[in-house]
């Protein structure tokens, strides 16, 4: 074996620019495969960087060979000594400037051009991709450096600039320089009019159904001079809405400041040359900024380096086209149209080739598509819409905001929820007028109030935000930054991930395993080089050429890499040796290495031979060898794919890799079972070209769809992502590059990269990856998991407390008093204080509850259905109607079988001497709600587990319910409690029989006891019910531990008709012991 590092030995050059810093040969970080640029080869050192004149252009004469010494005339220049150049300047030396195409007739030396040459040479132009590839750029001394102006940077030399910005173009700011002038100017960003502001939170508080029904009663209190109750109810609505906003303000900061995590970063030069990662909003004027393909231009930057760089500008131009830039060229005047000033680059436009470095201009709201914000911001009135259109829409939209119609597509479900249970409160409050034939005095109304009250859930939408702040802030913990909130909803329901390889399954660490040597000319000692031209790696053609020039030798050589089936065509070699190459190429792919095959050839005189000319450079290439690379999995990969599998979730792996290579590395990862049926093993593993070439019929009609696909392209992405969406799947895509985007955007959750994702892949996806790993998406789709879980708890407990109350006081009509009045079961303040004190706490904690030991053993949730699954539907009625009717035998055992049914006059409103009977069994009734409220948070932990087998695989025997129970510690102190507060509120004098409208009991507690051990029989026996007739998730709670045989998982006695491998999800099919 040769040893890797002789591949990467240091060859003698000059110092690297800015643009070259970290272009070397020595590689520990695989660049992203699949559809982007494969691992560099070794190239030759750059002897003058991009800015070196080729010797066969006019401008260069045997005297200075290019690189003439202009220092003396540009103080903002670096020049360092060589040995072999003792006064060598890079190409920071700027006072003309010129570029040069090499697919173009060469330009007539002469400086700068005149304007009708710039719009005559093609150079100059807006050259649109593809007609030139090999740009390279050059800067020519000059005789004096005029001033610049900010105003037209694009006018002034980059020399100029850089004495206008006191910056040295190679050394970049120092951190105090960038400090004080982010500090003077603020920071690069757009002024943004929304964002998060107290006062909509405050509203969103105020204006919620709760507070509106609440102000009825507390008006209805002090219109009949009940100051006790009115005065009650305004410190409910008061610490209602205090709490509501502290909570719901601090949870929408936190979401913010998450979101902020994934913001684009950009590249800079600081610090005497050090190249550093900074936040693109701390960019400052006078940055040295480095930008590349699928990266995001973070400001207003003047290009004075670059190779093949075209970017994107449809945001400000129009043009749909991207646009070739020259970084060199000073215009000769300051009113050039935006889209011509190609030496710029403009911010929020998107780089689609090449690489740049360049000086920032103008930053925020100075930058050119700051000032069109600003325009925007100053003129938003539509000419073409009257006032009263405007005046509608702001007014439709304000509603919208205050009903909660706005937001991720579960809170606006929510919302909507919660005002049809408005309009349902309005529907009970009706029908108890209609009982009292409609002769409203102040107690019916009073009782009206109370029903509606009973069934509004106050706490829904505020418990929502609380638990997703919570989820979005635990995934950043697990490197997973939430950008789109609807994506921590749906993450948790996925069916299908389609991943990359390199540097997610894998450690991104190309590790020179294997090297096949061919005719390897000597190059470590053969001198300086100069680079040409460059004809970057694409997804079609995947392969990379590099044309250097000798300066010592004044040859030409043309260097390309890339994937064997594309490179060797092109050898001048003879068809059997091309036949033994590939054969060896599918030997070293079989062992799960990466092969690259290098090939070199010396082209004509530099004076003759078109280095534009891709095909014919291309061609001919003498054979070099074979680099086999081998990425190794990531260990924590296998479980986390195992994770997958047991939880239902199919694993794709979309890779650029040669097939044999793909095949390797998912047998070794887990994706492939050795045990795979011989029905889907031909269509497991594929190339995109047969992918592609099936139709969509065929592809429908395949029995599972590929686990593997090999030498994909950004349409082979798509295509798979729509095939799943046919057959009904949700999936997850990952992504890197600039081409990913359009299937990330395809699919229902998009995951960018984080370290090596471009920033367009950034802002396609849903999520991003801090640390690029497989295993950080299995833990956002536990989250994800855990976090739909805890809503469907709290709002089962919600709508308990709900219905038993609605049940409670609509059956509680039938109770009159001595004057034929309905005598309430429970007081106004009563039903208050369990919604708004006891429910409320209990809620937040099972949305805090942690992931339950079984949430990766079940299948995932059906989205389309919702939170609202028939299990939960059903579950809340019969626990909701077992509670409202347990609390109303024990009103009737203490009024009517303790009491004889005497129930005093006057009882609504206050004590007197013959509610005895009233006040104490309300007491009862208040205190049964309360305990089975507590109880059934405990309960609503697991669905159909036992609460006295919550955990089975960690904790067994008759004291695992306390284990279990500890584990969230918030909902147990909210449980412990509520359980405390609840008798000071029943014992304290005066307070209990004025406020409350009950008093303390004796014996009553017999019948509480009862109720709570009644009501814990019912929801065993139906939970019991579940597990035995596999209803619900009643299917999976017997499940501890899973283990595969032979792509079938047996768990727990049950062995699923789910496959391994084709994720197909079937109900349990046979049943074991």
């Amino acid at each position: 074996m040769v040893n890797p590092n002789s591949l990467s030995a240091p060859l003698p050059s000059t110092p690297t620019t800015a643009l070259q810093h970290g272009s070397g040969v020595t590689h520990s970080i695989a660049a992203e495969e699949g559809c982007d640029d494969p691992p560099p080869i070794f190239s030759p050192p750059v002897g003058n960087a991009a800015g070196g004149v080729p010797s066969h252009h006019p401008d260069t004469s045997p005297t200075n060979n290019g690189q003439g010494d202009v220092s003396d005339s540009c103080p903002y220049l670096t020049t360092r000594g060589e040995p072999s150049h003792p006064q060598t300047t890079t190409t920071e030396n700027f006072q003309g400037s010129r570029v040069y195409d090499y697919g173009s007739p060469p330009i007539s030396s002469g400086g700068i051009p005149s304007p009708p040459m710039v719009t005559q040479s093609p150079v100059y132009s807006n050259t649109r991709s593809g007609q030139s590839s090999t740009t390279a750029v050059d800067t020519l001394a000059g005789d004096e450096t005029p001033p610049a102006d900010k105003a037209a940077p694009h006018a002034a030399t980059p020399c100029a600039l850089a004495s206008l910005y006191s910056v040295d173009m190679s050394s970049g700011l120092t951190a105090k320089e960038a400090a004080e002038r982010l500090s003077r100017d603020g920071p690069n960003k757009l002024t943004d009019t929304g964002g998060i502001t107290w006062w909509s939170v405050l509203v969103r508080q105020v204006s919620n159904s709760l507070t509106l029904v609440l102000v009825i009663a507390m008006a209805a209190s002090y219109g009949m001079l009940d100051f006790i109750e009115g005065s009650v109810i305004s410190a409910v609505i008061l610490l209602n809405i205090v709490i509501g906003f502290a909570q719901d303000y601090r949870a929408e900061k936190t979401m913010q400041s998450l979101h902020s995590l994934s913001a684009p970063i950009a590249t800079v030069v600081r610090n005497n040359g050090r190249i550093e990662k900074v936040k693109a909003e701390e960019i400052v004027a006078g940055d040295i900024v480095r930008v590349s393909v699928g990266d995001v231009v973070p400001a207003d930057l003047r290009l004075f380096e670059g190779m093949n760089f075209e970017t994107n500008e449809a945001l400000l131009t129009g043009e749909s086209l991207p646009i070739a830039k020259t970084p060199l060229l000073t215009l000769p005047h300051a009113d050039y149209p935006l889209g011509d000033r190609t030496n710029m680059a403009y911010s929020s436009s998107t780089v689609t080739k090449g690489r740049a470095v360049g000086i920032v201009v103008a930053t925020g709201m100075n930058s050119e598509v700051g000032r069109i914000a600003e325009l925007l911001r100053g003129n938003k009135r539509d000419e073409g819409e009257s006032f009263i259109t405007r005046t509608w829409g702001r007014a439709k939209m304000t509603m919208k905001n205050v009903l909660g119609l706005v937001g991720t597509p579960l809170q606006v479900k929510l919302s909507k929820f919660a005002l049809l249970l408005f309009g349902l409160a309005v529907l009970l409050a009706i029908i108890v007028f209609s009982a009292n034939k409609w002769k409203i005095n102040d107690e019916v109304l009073i009782y009206g109030i109370c029903v509606a009250v009973a069934v509004i859930p106050e706490s829904l939408i505020a418990v929502l935000t609380i638990t997703m702040a919570v989820g979005t802030k635990t995934m950043a913990k697990g490197h997973v930054i939430v950008r789109k909130m609807q994506a921590l909803e749906a993450v948790g329901g996925v069916t299908n991930i389609c991943s990359d390889k390199t540097g997610t399954l894998t450690q991104g660490k190309m590790i020179a395993h294997t090297v096949v040597d061919g005719d390897m000319p000597s190059l470590i000692d053969s001198g300086n080089w100069d680079l040409l031209a460059e004809h970057p790696f694409d997804s079609t053609v995947k392969r990379m050429t590099v044309i250097y020039k000798n300066i010592h030798t004044n040859t030409v050589e043309a260097f390309m890499k890339g994937a064997g089936e594309v490179v060797i065509p092109n050898l001048n070699i003879p068809g059997e040796e091309k036949e033994e190459i590939l054969n060896r190429i599918e030997r070293l792919a079989g062992e799960g290495l990466r092969v690259l095959c290098v090939a070199q050839k010396t082209l004509p005189s530099s004076a003759t031979c078109d280095t534009g000319n891709r095909a014919a450079v291309e061609s001919q290439m003498n054979f070099l060898g074979l680099v086999g690379l081998y990425d190794p999995p990531r260990l924590e990969t296998f479980e986390a794919v195992r994770k997958c599998k047991v939880a239902g979730v199919k694993v794709h792996m979309l890779t650029g890799d040669h097939i044999r290579t793909a095949a390797a590395i998912a047998h070794e990862v887990g994706i492939i079972s050795p045990a795979m049926p011989a029905a889907q093993a031909a269509t497991m593993v594929m190339t995109a070209g047969q992918f592609d070439a099936l139709s969509e019929d065929e592809i429908d009609k395949l029995e599972a769809l590929p686990l593997v696909i090999a030498r994909c392209s950004p349409t082979t992405k798509v295509r798979m992502v729509e095939a799943l969406h046919r057959r009904g799947a949700f999936c997850v895509m990952t992504g890197d590059g600039v081409n990913d985007s359009p299937a990330l955007k395809r699919a229902d959750v998009g995951i960018a990269m984080g370290l090596s994702g471009s920033d367009v892949a950034k802002d396609a996806s849903d999520l991003v990856l801090t640390d690029d790993n497989f295993a950080s998406i299995v833990r956002a789709v536990e989250e994800g998991r855990r976090l739909f879980d805890n809503i469907q708890k709290f709002i089962m407990h919600l709508l308990i407390s709900n219905i038993s109350q609605v049940v409670l006081l609509l059956i509680g009509l039938a109770f009159a008093d001595r004057n034929g009045v309905s005598v309430f079961p429970l007081s106004p303040l009563e039903i208050l204080w369990v919604n708004m004190i006891t429910s409320s706490f209990l809620a937040l904690g099972l949305g805090l509850e942690e992931a339950q030991p079984d949430i990766m053993l079940r299948p995932p949730h059906d989205l389309r259905q919702g939170v609202f699954t028939w299990e939960v539907i059903i579950d809340k009625m019969i626990y909701g109607i077992t509670m409202g009717t347990l609390c109303l035998i024990s009103f009737i055992i203490v009024a009517y079988g303790h009491g004889d049914g005497d129930l005093g006059y006057d009882c609504n409103h206050a004590y007197n001497s013959s509610c005895g009977n009233v006040f104490r069994a309300r007491a009862t009734v208040f205190a049964v709600l309360s305990f089975l409220l507590l109880l059934t948070a405990w309960e609503v932990k697991h669905f159909s587990r036992s609460l006295f087998n919550l955990d089975p695989a960690r904790h067994k025997g008759p004291l695992s319910i306390f284990h279990t129970l500890w584990y969230n510690q918030f909902l147990f102190w909210a449980v412990f409690a509520g359980f405390t507060i609840t008798f000071p509120v029943i014992y304290i004098p005066t307070f209990n029989t004025a406020v409350f409208k009950h008093m303390a009991i004796t014996w009553e507690w017999g019948v509480v006891l009862g109720c709570s051990v009644a009501y814990l029989l019912v929801v065993e026996s139906w939970k019991g019910i579940k597990r035995w007739r596999g209803i619900g998730s009643g299917v999976f709670a017997g499940r501890t531990e899973v283990r595969l045989e032979n792509g079938l998982e047996a768990v727990s006695g049950v062995t699923s008709g789910r496959t391994s491998r084709s994720g197909t999800i079937v109900e349990a099919e046979e049943r074991k012991g």
